[in-house]
């Protein structure tokens, strides 16, 4: 575990020796703070109307969704060097030769970005306090909340890993990545083109189908299990990928 955590670290810091890491906080937190107030611009509209809201219906949920969605944006550019930089320098062909396995060099990889991720969430931990002081907000509903955006973003990562992990181009790792988190989420409307097991079987498969249950608060081992099976998949198949470059 000790190569696997200094591979991490590695990943982690190079995001903050560029002025690119810290711009993509500093969007990351503008875009997400509008995004907050925008949503309590909405409520202040609909209580001049005489509606009494629900923090917990209305306003936690509108904006953790917005957020798990600029959250599935953002992931991609993050995931996509992860290895596409490393193969285009040819550093990795050096990565290989060294005594670290492929277990290890992914999962290091993975935990490096997905630790960046959560520097990124916990730069808006602002935001619930400003919740807790126009309001009650529940508690483990927010954390709940907060979990959807996480898992979201390890599923995002992973498909970003694999991608950046069978192309050298990081634009390329970018463009694919992000083409399979949006038809994960177009299978969301599956029901509304499709019908019978087809509709079914991809509204499961879909991200926001699993998401949704979490921002309302609840909690189900079909949903844990499937973030948990989809993140292991796609590391799975980074590994397995990374394997073919000793062959």
């Amino acid at each position: 575990m000790k190569e696997v955590f200094a591979i991490a670290k590695r990943e982690l810091e190079s995001h903050f020796t560029t002025p690119i890491g810290w711009i993509v906080i500093f969007v990351f937190s503008l875009v997400s703070g509008l995004l907050f107030v925008s949503v309590f611009g909405q409520i202040d509209y609909y209580q001049a109307q005489g509606y009494n809201f629900d923090i917990d219906k209305d306003v936690i949920p509108s904006f953790f969704s917005s957020l798990i969605l600029l959250t599935c944006l953002i992931c991609p550019a993050l995931s996509m060097r992860t290895f596409s930089a490393d193969i285009k320098q040819k550093s990795f062909t050096l990565l290989l030769a060294s005594p670290l396995s492929s277990f290890q060099i992914v999962m290091g990889k993975f935990i490096g970005v997905f630790a960046y991720i959560l520097v990124i969430l916990s730069c808006m931990i602002h935001f619930p306090l400003i919740l807790f002081w126009v309001g009650e907000p529940s508690l483990g509903i927010l954390i709940l909340n907060y979990l959807a955006v996480i898992l979201t973003a390890g599923c995002c990562l992973s498909i970003g890993m694999f991608w950046s992990a069978c192309s050298p181009s990081q634009l390329l790792s970018f463009f694919l990545g992000l083409s399979s988190i949006l038809l994960l989420l177009f299978f969301t409307a599956a029901q509304n083109y499709f019908s019978g097991n087809l509709a079914v079987f991809m509204y499961s498969i879909s991200l926001i189908s699993h998401v949704e249950y979490l921002c309302q608060g609840l909690i189900r081992t079909t949903d844990l299990a499937y973030f948990f099976c989809f993140i292991a998949i796609f590391l799975f198949s980074t590994l397995q990928r990374i394997e073919t470059y000793r062959c």
